[in-house]
């Protein structure tokens, strides 16, 4: 049984060890061939700055002292609340939820329920809040978030699954220590 466990926490150490090599790896641009034709992500930027409703507390500007790693030709270093907007979700106690409803219900750590109405029109990641703060959930369709946790919706041109791999290498889980 030890000698299990020891094995079983070895193989976890190095699987922890190559999802973070894998995310290093991505971060640097490193896991494609680098396209020189592909649109720079200025342009992107630009376009969600266009869109995107005014931000009440300006966020600093990178500098390339903050740029941890050396970025390809058409990447760009940003605030993460530059693409990502973290909304409150709304109270909707289980006595008002009917629990034979088409849309999913989610509190901080998945769903919680069902209901009528949505408050959500679109697929969207959900950041627990309060009790298990931090845990991401994603919604592939309307949905209903409640108080206890965020949802965001990721700009055009930010891909959903893309925005939850980026939230679950933040660790955010961890942070609910640090703060709460």
């Amino acid at each position: 049984m030890i000698a299990f466990y020891r094995l079983n926490s070895y193989g976890n150490n190095l699987i922890s060890k190559l999802r973070h090599s894998v995310l290093l790896h991505a971060l640097q641009g490193k896991l494609v061939v680098q396209d020189p034709n592909d649109e720079p992500a200025s342009v992107l930027l630009k376009r969600i700055r266009g869109r995107e409703r005014k931000i009440e507390k300006s966020l600093p500007k990178i500098n390339k002292s903050d740029s941890v790693y050396e970025l390809p030709k058409l990447w760009e270093s940003v605030r993460l609340g530059e693409i990502l907007t973290f909304k409150y979700g709304k109270n909707l106690p289980k006595s008002k939820r009917n629990q034979n409803g088409k849309y999913s219900v989610y509190g901080s750590n998945g769903i919680v329920g069902y209901h009528d109405k949505f408050l959500i029109d679109k697929p969207a990641i959900i950041v627990g809040r309060k009790g298990s703060a931090g845990a991401l959930n994603i919604s592939t369709g309307p949905s209903w978030t409640t108080d206890v946790s965020y949802f965001i919706t990721p700009q055009d041109g930010i891909n959903l699954n893309f925005a939850f791999i980026l939230l679950k290498s933040l660790r955010l889980e961890k942070l609910a220590y640090v703060i709460g």
